[in-house]
């Protein structure tokens, strides 16, 4: 999944990648993970552009059965949020939208992302 919808090669300072979604004629995503600021900053040079929370908050609900993460999905809790949106197109869509929520004082990143 990441390497088809976020980066790659899947950079060497990721780690406790995690994620749970559907591909099917298109797809949901939703991925949490840890990097290094110089990863997270190719991650986002990417077509991606600035948001505020309050815009995408709503992205970062985890649907019903999604629940599966090893410890808690909780964007909501990061302090000082970095927030990002991009839309663009991929191995896997030719229109899809992906949101990013940074905590970059803990190097974690959250993606959500959906395509056509």
């Amino acid at each position: 999944m990441f390497e088809n919808v976020v980066l790659s090669p899947v950079p060497s300072s990721v780690t406790d990648l995690q994620g749970i979604g559907d591909t099917w004629q298109g797809y949901s995503l939703y991925l949490r993970f840890g990097a290094a600021d110089v990863d997270i900053d190719a991650i986002i040079a990417h077509d991606y552009r600035p948001t505020q929370w309050s815009n995408i908050e709503w992205r970062f609900q985890l649907p019903p059965g999604y629940d599966q993460f090893i410890s808690q999905w909780e964007p909501s809790r990061i302090k000082e949020p970095e927030c990002y949106e991009a839309d663009l197109s991929n191995n896997w869509t030719h229109a899809g939208t992906h949101y990013l929520v940074i905590d970059r004082s803990r190097g974690v990143v959250y993606f959500v992302g959906f395509g056509a």
